[in-house]
């Protein structure tokens, strides 16, 4: 008997090509080349080194097949190995060489690496499958998440609201000629109040790709002034602060001369920090809330 006379099992020899799905991601399919292939598969588990770099492959199979077999293995650089189908079992070829019977011209066999795996029509509905629950996740998480942000936004501009000084002159009362200031506001007097009025949020693209922010504060110039200090504001204390972060109601400066004299209370400077680490606590949990609503469809 012939060395190709051994091959009693037929193959269908699986070429894979690029294509891209609904959601842009580029996944493998795979289209019969060959049918009817006259081969002989064995279970073998090894190691070998195939191509010019020498690359190192495991396998657990070896086929046989003709030489006129037209077989494409993962070694050669140019992508995926085709996939060799034998009685519903499916292979992977890592690579290609190990030629039997070679001092035989008639009766030569290349040898083929395989590897077993599943079928691969389950794997790419199961990978589009996966995609599709990313994308999915992803935009309720986006939605969750900007919401939650807006929220945030809010509470934390009410906060800052309550805390931030207020000034300005009482309707009629002019300016003290003596010291060039306005006189005092009465007690209770909720009139004036620029830099409270422009306190506002905004949700905004975060500074990574594919994160959001809530941005708060004013665009009112001496705002900054009342949150970090000067060397003359409550006679520098605010700036004794710096520009830490983690400023609380407990570190701010809660009284200074102008506030006493306008009869004012419930104020402090800093007023946004203090106002953002209050609400803090807060935030995470609302943030932590969205991440395991957006997961609920997962």
């Amino acid at each position: 008997m012939s060395v190709a006379g051994l091959l009693t099992q037929r193959a269908t020899i699986e070429r894979w090509s690029r294509t891209v799905d609904d959601y842009g991601e580029s996944t493998p399919s795979w289209s019969s080349s060959s049918t009817d292939v006259p081969c002989l598969v064995q279970q073998k588990n090894g190691r070998v080194v195939m191509g010019s770099a020498g690359r190192e492959y495991e396998f657990s199979a070896m086929a046989y097949f003709e030489t006129s077999a037209d077989i494409e293995p993962e070694a050669d650089g140019t992508g995926e190995g085709d996939r060799i189908v034998v009685n519903s079992a499916t292979y992977q070829v890592r690579g290609v060489g190990d030629e039997c019977g070679k001092d035989k011209t008639e009766d030569r066999l290349v040898g083929a690496y395989l590897m077993a795996t599943i079928a691969g029509s389950a794997t790419v509905q199961g990978y589009n499958s996966f995609q599709a629950m990313l994308k999915g996740f992803n935009g309720r998480l986006e939605k969750e998440v900007r919401s939650t942000l807006i929220k945030i936004g809010q509470v934390v501009a009410t906060e800052a609201k309550r805390r931030v000084p207020v000034y300005g002159a009482p309707t009629g009362s002019g300016r003290d000629k003596s010291t060039g200031r306005f006189t005092a506001k009465a007690a209770g007097d909720k009139r004036g109040g620029t830099l409270r009025q422009s306190i506002r949020y905004e949700v905004v693209p975060g500074a990574t790709p594919g994160t959001t922010e809530v941005h708060i504060g004013t665009n009112v110039e001496y705002g900054v002034f009342l949150e970090f200090g000067t060397a003359r504001i409550a006679k520098g204390a605010v700036k004794k602060l710096g520009l830490r972060e983690d400023v609380l109601d407990s570190d701010a400066v809660h009284s200074w001369p102008a506030l006493v004299s306008r009869g004012g209370s419930g104020q402090q400077m800093p007023w946004l920090r203090p106002a953002a680490n209050h609400v803090r606590p807060q935030a995470m949990a609302a943030l932590a809330k969205a991440m395991g609503t957006a997961r609920k469809g997962l």
